[in-house]
């Protein structure tokens, strides 16, 4: 092949793979579907179905989780869900939602699933007998194990669990009159009702000799309420104050603020916003003193101290 005839047959080669390249250019890129694939549905809220009013140990209910899709479908997805009970001596619950009465009372059922969450109180006890159920706690502390309630009327009692719960079947009537006592606690009369839980704080047994001081636990939120000469106080705390001797005792209350706390004592009250207050009692004769803190709120929980001098010395 002669020089110039390999010239050519390199043009030729260059043109070929440059119109290659142009044409490659102008190809079309990949399109976008014109109608895209919907979303997943999502679990939009679930719930829980079966008997939850029962009348015998031994009996059982078979309950159902029911999960409803934000494309309007449903699943059961009982066995998928996350199921929690709240008093083991009331019932039992099976992985495929069989619920088995072990003992009368009332107690929750709880099931989570996908996020949500739905609840149910289930109930136990004889046909025409009502249930007094509900939790003893101290605040900020949580439930208080062992304490006892027990009805007025017909002397029926109940201990609570780890948790607190309690339960009291059998009554003859919807409403009943309860004390609540543990010990080292101070003791408490309620008034209950079998269509609510009852709620039943409580607090430790807090004493202190005139002339020593004493840091009770924090005033909590949803701490104890006393009645005291017409004024609710709530959060509120009781103190014992032992005094030996008759005389003049002094009493200074000190905490953090806020909030602003009040000092009741042997009808007097004392009420600041500045982190202190005291007062001062004559005491007739050698007694228990019951004196009372309370707060005007408590976001927080908060400590004080209250210090105390001995009358006569």
């Amino acid at each position: 092949m002669t020089r110039s005839a390999t010239c050519r047959t390199l043009l030729i080669v260059a043109l070929g793979i440059a119109a290659i390249a142009c044409d490659d250019r102008h190809q079309p890129g990949p399109t976008t579907p014109s109608n895209p694939a919907p979303p997943a549905p999502v679990v939009a809220s679930i719930a829980l179905t079966g008997n939850v009013l029962l009348s015998a140990v031994g009996e059982t209910s078979q309950l159902t989780l029911t999960a409803s899709f934000s494309d309007g479908t449903t699943k059961d997805v009982t066995r998928e869900g996350r199921w929690t009970i709240g008093d083991a001596r009331v019932l039992t619950l099976a992985p495929d939602g069989l619920l088995t009465i072990v003992g009368l009372g009332r107690t929750f059922v709880s099931a989570t699933y996908a996020s949500k969450n739905a609840f149910s109180r289930v109930t136990a006890t004889p046909p025409g007998t009502f249930v007094i159920s509900g939790r003893v706690r101290e605040p900020g502390q949580g439930g208080v194990l062992d304490a006892t309630v027990v009805d007025r009327a017909t002397g029926y009692s109940a201990a609570a669990n780890h948790d607190g719960y309690f339960s009291l079947p059998s009554l003859p009537a919807p409403q009943a009159r309860v004390g609540v006592t543990v010990n080292g606690y101070e003791p408490r009369e309620l008034d209950a009702n079998e269509s609510t839980d009852l709620d039943a704080p409580i607090q430790r047994i807090v004493r202190v000799i005139a002339g020593d001081a004493v840091e009770p636990p924090a005033l909590a939120p949803n701490d104890l309420a006393y009645d005291i000469d017409g004024v609710r106080c709530q959060p509120c705390r009781m103190i014992r104050i032992e005094v030996p001797s008759a005389g003049d005792m002094q009493m200074v209350l000190t905490w953090q603020t806020p909030p602003r706390l009040t000092l009741f004592a042997g009808g007097m009250r004392v009420t600041s916003d500045s982190g202190s207050a005291e007062g001062f009692l004559t005491i007739p004769t050698p007694r228990e003193l019951v004196v009372y803190v309370g707060a005007d709120s408590a976001r927080e929980h908060t400590k004080f101290k209250l210090a105390t001098t001995r009358p006569g010395s």
